[in-house]
C-alpha cells in the first residue's frame, strides 16, 4: 500500500496514464486474505488521493475498489466513514460536476455503504448528507437523481435507521419533488414516489413523517402504492389514513370516466390494504365498502375484468380486525351481486 501511495503521488502530474494499474493494485489488496482494518484504511486513503486526478473510467474503477471495501467482512464503522469521505470528496465532486457517470457511481458506493452489516445511525446520516452534496454538485441533477433516490431507499430500509435519519431522507425527497413535480418525464416523479413508499415502510417512520409523505403523494397520479405502504405502517393514524381514502375516491371517479381498468384495480388493492390497517375503524370500513358499491353499480364498470380483483379485495376487508357483522353482510351482498349472473 505504501508503494502504491508513493506511485500515486509520483504520477499525479502525469494525469491518468497509470490509473488502471493503481485501481488493479488496490483492488487486489482489498481482496487479500491478509486485509486488516488498518490496511483497508490505507487503501481508502489512496483512493481518495487518486479519485480527483482520474478520468471517468479510472474514477469508476476506484469506486469499485471502495465498493469491495464496504462489502467485505473486515470493514468497521470507521472504515465506512472514510469511504463516504473518499467517494464524495469536494475535489472529486468539483472535477466531475458535469459528468453524471462518476457521480452516479459514487452514489452506488453510498448505497452499498448504507447496506453494510456494520452500518449505524451516524453512518446513515453521513450517507444522506453525502448524497445531498452529490446532488448539489451535479450540473444536471436529473442525471443522478434516480440513483440518489435508490440510495435514500436503502437508507430507509436499514434496520439502523432512526427517526432523525428518516426526517433527513424526507427532506431530500421534498427537495427533489419540488424540482420534478412539473417535469414532463413521469419516471422522475415515480422515482421520488418509490422512495417515499420505502420510507413509509420503515419502522422508524413516525405519524408526522407519514403525514408529510401523504401530503407529497396526494399531488401526483401514480401514488396509490405509496398510500398502501402508509396504510401498513405501524404508526399510521386515522387522519393520515383518511388522506389516502380521499385520494382513492378521486382516483375511482377518474378511472371510471376514462375506463382505466388497470388503475381501477390498483385503487381496489389500495383500499383493501387500507381496510387491514391498524388505524382502520368501523367508519373506515363503511367508507371503503361504500366506494366499492359506487363502482360496481356504475355503468362504466367493466365487470368481466375486475370482478375477481373486487372479490379478493372484499375478502381482505372481511378479515379486517375492525370488521363487524354489518361489514360481513355488506361483503356478502356485493359478492352475490357480482356473481349472480355469471356462469363461470
Amino acid at each position: 500500500v505504501e508503494l502504491v501511495s508513493t506511485f500515486i503521488r509520483t504520477w499525479r502530474p502525469a494525469g491518468v496514464d497509470h490509473q488502471s494499474s493503481v485501481s488493479y493494485a488496490l483492488g487486489a489488496l482489498t481482496d487479500s486474505d491478509g486485509a486488516t482494518e488498518e490496511l483497508l484504511s490505507s487503501i481508502v486513503g489512496n483512493c481518495r488521493e487518486a479519485l480527483p486526478v482520474c478520468d471517468e473510467f479510472g474514477a469508476q474503477d476506484l469506486l469499485e475498489v471502495l465498493n469491495k471495501v464496504v462489502s467485505g467482512t473486515v470493514a468497521t464503522t470507521e472504515t465506512l466513514a472514510q469511504v463516504i469521505a473518499a467517494a464524495t470528496c469536494q475535489e472529486f465532486r468539483r472535477r466531475f460536476a458535469g459528468s453524471p457517470v462518476p457521480l452516479g457511481a459514487a452514489l452506488v458506493t453510498l448505497a452499498l455503504t448504507a447496506n453494510s452489516t456494520v452500518v449505524d445511525g451516524n453512518t446513515l446520516v453521513a450517507v444522506v448528507d453525502a448524497t445531498e452534496a452529490v446532488l448539489n454538485s451535479a450540473e444536471s441533477f436529473e442525471e443522478v437523481m434516480d440513483m440518489a433516490m435508490v440510495t435514500m431507499s436503502v437508507v430507509a430500509r436499514s434496520p439502523s435507521a432512526n427517526m432523525e435519519t428518516i426526517r433527513r431522507v424526507l427532506a431530500i425527497c421534498e427537495i427533489m419533488w419540488e424540482k420534478v413535480r412539473t417535469s414532463s418525464l413521469g419516471f422522475r416523479r415515480d422515482a421520488v414516489m418509490r422512495t417515499l413508499a420505502e420510507v413509509a415502510s420503515s419502522p422508524a417512520t413516525d405519524a408526522a413523517s407519514l403525514d408529510r409523505i401523504a401530503g407529497l403523494a396526494s399531488h401526483t397520479r401514480n401514488c396509490l402504492f405509496v398510500f398502501s405502504s402508509i396504510a401498513k405502517a405501524p404508526t399510521v393514524n386515522r387522519a393520515v389514513l383518511q388522506r389516502g381514502l380521499d385520494t382513492a375516491r378521486a382516483a375511482l371517479l377518474s378511472s371510471l370516466e376514462r375506463q382505466d381498468l388497470r388503475r381501477l384495480d390498483s385503487v381496489f388493492d389500495m383500499l383493501a390494504q387500507t381496510a387491514q390497517s391498524s388505524a382502520a375503524d368501523s367508519e373506515t370500513l363503511d367508507e371503503i365498502l361504500a366506494m366499492f358499491r359506487s363502482v360496481t353499480t356504475n355503468p362504466n364498470y367493466a365487470r368481466s375484468r375486475s370482478d375477481i380483483v373486487v372479490a379478493a379485495a372484499l375478502a381482505m376487508i372481511s378479515k379486517s380486525g375492525s370488521a363487524g357483522a354489518s361489514h360481513i353482510e355488506q361483503c356478502l351482498d356485493m359478492w352475490d351481486a357480482l356473481y349472480r349472473d355469471r356462469g363461470d
